[in-house]
């Protein structure tokens, strides 16, 4: 198995190269919120696609607009049919929204990418920020040959560099997509621009009207490197996701991170689309991953609009679980216009964020109409989980002040332990023991989920890794899966004895077995007073195919929480070797998990195998194995709320949902995140 960087590493240019051999394709899609209705998502999706080459430093990018169909599925823009076959793949005949013919599942045909690629190179519009005295638009920011002080030092860029970069020779002329999904804003009341960064150097922008290239962008801050867009192996620049922030003065402020591409967040001044502005570079410790969300908090003066950040990925990771002294072990909040900072939470705040933390996720939980984030959580490198809430008083968290507490909610303690995901939460009553009074408090908390897996190492097979639902009642921290009751004052209400027998329990439930629907009488009922005991603080369940990771933010919907896993090809079905290194060709297999989100139980009849005389629900209908026709590295699952239902998108491939209770009123969040 490939155990060791070096192998690995290889394993996955063989595999990506493979892709390239099957005209594979990765997707990231997004549903803008209808411009009608904003409780609804909108009737068109974006994709951004990638298709690796073999042995060369450039890859395909494309960017594509399709419909949502009267069934929320995605639909061709000609003739509004489906554009999956019944194995999971783009049909031939389907079309995007921008092309002139059927463009399919090809990746070098139709979508922005072709219309860029015919656009005469003097009409493109490309911009850098080596000179801040004045906007992007001017003549000392032109990207092109014609800017003189790109030849000089500290650049010192050739013209057939420069031309090189532009791809004015080339045939196709957009880069890769890998990791950028696309943000798409509103301007006036109908008017929408996509943003997506590019491994080929830059950060576009998209007319959404008829898919051309408004102008794009590249940073002063990665000139040094630029050759690389064209030369050597394939190297990552604007890698990451963009935020467009819309702010209560009405400007429009977008960042953007570079992800593998380096260490910045760049932001810029869009408010006038035609004449954007360069604001402010804030560098991180780590590689910038995250991607910014904009959001609004309470300060001790009133409320500040903010971008939150996490500290970043620190490279070392790719070899090793354990590093020493690892960078990016933070997580901030910076003002959105200027970068000054406004918050930080680090080792000094708790001292076990010592690893590298790639993502967080902040939400209003006060609900009062002001959409104030209330509430932060985030995962590191090392399997820990840490929650943040305004304000620091327990006992009146609604009573925002911009005093946080923070908590270490939980640590995982065996095998794979690496988070890069979001986590997603459902709030609950949770019961705890307050020993000031010896009465147990309910409080409003929140389930907290997440799984593990190395994002870096897709193909690892020398671990295990977990999904979890945490019990988070704002006063039990450092919670583990072998922690017992009598571990926690703020469960065991007998400190000075064990006159219950309970000081033994343990606080966190293995339903990897799903007692709960496949077991004896005695075991459902077991399962199911353990998990509904005051002082349990949540379930989890083992990923059980090998090498089998968790490498996608889940989503909690209706009671029910979604997650997808890769599983690399020594544990596909139909592998013909167990080392991935020797059988790349096969991939491996994308899951659909489907779990009642209070007991990791099933909740559809995915699999017949254990039916009788009607559908039966067991262990085997925990998941499905998705038909994506060979993308076996899943996409987030993404929840599609239109006038005409619900759905579930996992890139292209969408999937039903369970709907809310008939009488039931459910309220939504949508967040840019």
């Amino acid at each position: 198995p490939a155990n060791n960087q070096e192998s690995l590493e290889t394993a996955f240019k063989y595999f990506v190269a493979d892709i390239n051999e099957r005209k594979t394709t990765f997707t990231a899609s997004v549903v803008p919120i209808s411009d009608v209705n904003k409780a609804y998502a909108g009737d068109s999706v974006y994709m951004s696609l990638f298709q690796p080459i073999r042995g060369s430093s450039r890859w395909v990018g494309n960017l594509k607009k399709y419909k949502l169909d009267s069934n929320n599925e995605f639909a061709s823009c000609d003739d509004g049919q489906p554009i999956l076959d019944s194995i999971g793949g783009i049909k031939t005949t389907a079309r995007s929204c921008w092309s002139g013919s059927d463009d399919g599942g090809d990746v070098s045909s139709g979508g922005a990418g072709e219309l860029l690629s015919n656009m005469v190179d003097s009409n493109r519009n490309i911009y850098t920020n080596i000179d801040t005295s004045v906007g992007l638009t001017a003549s000392g920011n032109e990207f092109s040959v014609s800017n003189s002080a790109l030849s000089f030092s500290p650049f010192s860029l050739a013209a057939s560099t420069i031309n090189a970069v532009r791809m004015v020779d080339e045939e196709w002329k957009l880069g890769d997509l890998n990791h950028s999904k696309p943000a798409v804003t509103t301007y006036g009341s109908s008017n929408h621009y996509i943003f997506v960064g590019s491994n080929d150097g830059m950060l576009h922008c998209f007319d959404d009207t008829d898919g051309s290239e408004k102008w794009a962008f590249i940073a002063a801050e990665q000139l040094n490197r630029i050759t690389d867009t064209f030369t050597g192996d394939h190297s990552y620049f604007m890698d990451g996701s963009p935020t467009v922030a819309d702010t209560s003065s009405n400007e429009k402020i977008l960042m953007v991170g570079e992800r593998r591409g380096g260490n910045h967040f760049y932001t810029l001044n869009v408010t006038n689309i035609d004449n954007p502005s360069y604001l402010y570079t804030h560098t991180t410790d780590g590689q910038s991953w995250a991607k910014p969300q904009f959001m609004t908090v309470k300060t001790s003066s009133g409320t500040e609009e903010v971008f939150l950040l996490t500290g970043g990925y620190d490279g070392a990771y790719d070899s090793s679980d354990n590093v020493a002294d690892p960078v990016g072990n933070s997580v901030f909040m910076i003002e959105a216009v200027n970068g000054n900072s406004v918050e930080l939470f680090d080792d000094l705040d708790l001292s076990a964020m010592t690893n590298s933390i790639v993502s967080a996720f902040g939400v209003d939980m006060v609900d009062d109409g002001k959409n104030i984030i209330s509430e932060i959580y985030a995962g590191d490198l090392e399997g820990q989980v840490f929650a943040f809430r305004d304000n620091d008083d327990p006992s009146a968290p609604k009573q925002l002040d911009g005093s946080w507490q923070a908590m270490h909610l939980f640590a995982a303690t065996s095998s794979g332990k690496k988070m890069f995901g979001e986590v997603d939460f459902a709030p609950e009553f949770i019961q705890y023991y307050d020993q000031s009074t010896s009465f147990w408090e309910t409080v409003v908390g929140d389930y907290v989920f997440f799984g593990t897996g190395d994002r870096a190492n897709p193909l690892r097979t020398d671990n295990t890794n977990y999904f979890y639902c945490v019990k988070n009642d704002w006063h039990t921290g450092e919670i583990t899966v072998g922690k017992k009751v009598a571990d926690f004052a703020t469960l065991d209400e007998d400190l000075t004895g064990d006159p219950d027998n309970t000081d033994n329990d343990l606080v966190m439930i293995d339903v990897t077995d799903n007692k709960i629907q496949d077991g004896t009488d005695v075991e459902k009922r077991a399962v199911w007073d353990a998990l509904n005991k005051k002082y349990n603080r949540g379930w989890y369940i083992t990923l059980e195919g090998i090498g089998e990771k968790c490498l996608s933010t889940p989503v909690v919907y209706s009671g029910v929480v979604y997650f997808t896993t890769f599983t690399p090809a020594d544990a596909a079905a139909g592998a013909t070797s167990s080392d991935p290194c020797e059988d790349p060709s096969t991939g491996g297999t994308a899951k659909l998990y489907v779990l009642d989100y209070k007991t990791g139980a099933s909740v559809f009849n995915f699999s017949t195998d254990n039916d009788t005389t009607e559908p039966t629900l067991g262990k085997e209908d925990r998941y499905k194995v998705l038909d994506q026709h060979n993308i076996t590295i899943a996409p987030n699952p993404m929840i599609i709320i239109t006038t005409n239902g619900e759905k579930l998108s996992i890139g292209p491939h969408t999937e039903n949902v369970k709907s809310p209770k008939a009488g039931v009123n459910m309220f939504y969040w949508i967040e840019d995140n």
